[in-house]
């Protein structure tokens, strides 16, 4: 139910609106990168999950990252970090965030104004 949840938000990327609201690198990373994720949890659970993207323009390059995740993915947190980092390199957003230690989070990061 919660795969179908978000696959059914993650669809809203995909209409006319968010084309024409969306800056285009933000809608094309996650683009991408939901075609990727929901390929790569679509062969596990045996479901097709990327029917939509096949007439898109991002199934290329959604295939691209499915395939650089699977040949490289290590299932452990720093493998979690280092995919993080390909995806983001892949999808030209790497500038966007920047790693820091669990040490350094503020003690009132949750607080807001």
């Amino acid at each position: 139910m919660a795969l179908k949840k978000q696959h059914s938000e993650s669809m809203a990327g995909l209409t006319e609106m968010s084309y024409k609201v969306t800056p285009h690198t933000i809608l094309f990373a996650s683009n991408v990168m939901n075609y990727a994720f929901f390929r790569i949890i679509g062969l596990h659970v045996g479901q097709n999950f990327v029917r939509e993207y096949s007439s898109t323009r991002y199934i290329g390059k959604g295939k691209e990252l499915a395939s650089i995740t699977e040949r490289n993915y290590t299932d452990s947190h720093e493998g979690d970090n280092i995919m993080i980092d390909k995806w983001a390199a892949f999808v030209n957003i790497s500038g966007w965030f920047k790693w820091r230690g669990f040490e350094d989070v503020p003690p009132n990061y949750l607080q807001t104004g």
